[in-house]
């Protein structure tokens, strides 16, 4: 697996990806692109992984796609884009689909392609130095990493209308008020953060947390009866497994697992 633009630090359970053009603010390249989907599709693989942090290296978490490489590509041969965005549109899908749990670690600036990215994962976490800024509309391109779909789901119809249509930057404390992140820290503690919340899911039972994953996929556009009986489903599932068994009967005789 290449090192190209992203940089991964493998501990146990955890694998944390940093993406790494801090030269650019860690803008997304055609081969950043590619080493992501190398390294989802290593983390998919590899049984002893829970978690997969996604964070940015310097003062940016990315600033978006490298409009340099755009231009250039667009100017060449525009009718290419469409393949390019198709590529752009099955790594959100991997991200959404994945099954580990994907956390960003928001460490500053997340703009455009990098925003997208962001509310792509599971769970995002923010230092207060981060910012989440959608400015397509202003720059004169579109959203393509499935942001339509995902952010009115997390922040509601309204909000979404108005960051997309301002391209106005959303602070770390708005993120936070509007439920598009889940915890806001000092920008030191920001990867502390992270592996605090890693080892909580990585003791959690694989089973329980797979069947979570997929409850609350945000493209399960599902009733309420539909989701109680995949609940009901799912809570049976765990019930006969040997591992849930053990970790119930650890707890009710406050004992240590075997």
């Amino acid at each position: 697996m290449s090192n190209q633009g992203v940089q991964l630090e493998q501990r146990g359970e955890v694998w944390i990806a940093a993406l790494s053009r801090p030269d650019v603010l860690n803008a997304i390249d055609v081969a950043m692109i590619e080493r992501l989907f190398e390294l989802l599709a290593a983390a998919a693989a590899e049984p002893a992984l829970r978690v997969l942090i996604l964070t940015g290296t310097g003062r940016a978490f990315s600033s978006g796609r490298d409009l340099r490489e755009l231009a250039a590509a667009a100017a060449t041969n525009p009718q290419s884009e469409r393949a390019s965005i198709e590529r752009l549109q099955t790594l959100t899908r991997r991200l959404v689909q994945h099954p580990k749990v994907v956390c960003a670690a928001v460490n500053g600036l997340a703009v455009g392609l990098g925003a997208e990215l962001a509310v792509a994962c599971d769970v995002r976490l923010a230092a207060d130095t981060a910012s989440f800024t959608f400015p397509e509309a202003q720059r004169g391109v579109f959203f393509t990493g499935g942001v339509l779909h995902l952010l009115p789901r997390l922040v509601g119809a309204g909000r979404t209308a108005h960051w997309l249509l301002t391209g106005s930057s959303v602070s770390a404390e708005e993120a936070l008020r509007s439920g598009l992140v889940t915890c806001v820290v000092p920008a030191d503690r920001l990867r502390d953060e992270a592996l605090s919340f890693a080892t909580a899911v990585a003791q959690a039972a694989p089973q329980s947390i797979d069947l979570l994953k997929q409850a609350l996929r945000p493209t399960r556009d599902i009733d309420l009866e539909a989701m109680l009986t995949l609940e009901a489903d799912g809570a049976l599932s765990c019930l006969n497994s040997a591992d849930a068994l053990e970790r119930l009967r650890a707890f009710v005789e406050r004992r240590e697992r075997s």
